[in-house]
């Protein structure tokens, strides 16, 4: 994962929730029927729906409205927008 403001403030926001947050490098494999997210400033955060060429399922996006809906409640405009 690359740093950024976004995954900055997701990771802030699990910790003080109680969620784990660990830092390891996963294979692909490893997310085969899990909940994967991408996240930037410019998209928040976007579920995985599918692998392609790989014989792995996507699980359902089932965080992702609650974190989105919190995400859009504290991200800021920059001046002038």
């Amino acid at each position: 994962m690359l740093a950024g403001v976004t995954a900055g403030l997701i990771e802030e926001r699990a910790r003080q929730s109680g969620i784990p947050v660990d830092r390891r490098a996963r294979t692909v494999a490893e997310l085969d029927d899990r909940e994967v997210w991408l996240v930037n400033a410019l998209h928040g955060i976007r579920p995985v729906t599918e692998w392609r060429g790989r014989p792995m399922k996507a699980a359902p996006a089932e965080r992702v409205p609650e974190w989105r809906k919190w995400l859009d409640e504290v991200m800021e405009s920059l001046p002038g927008e």
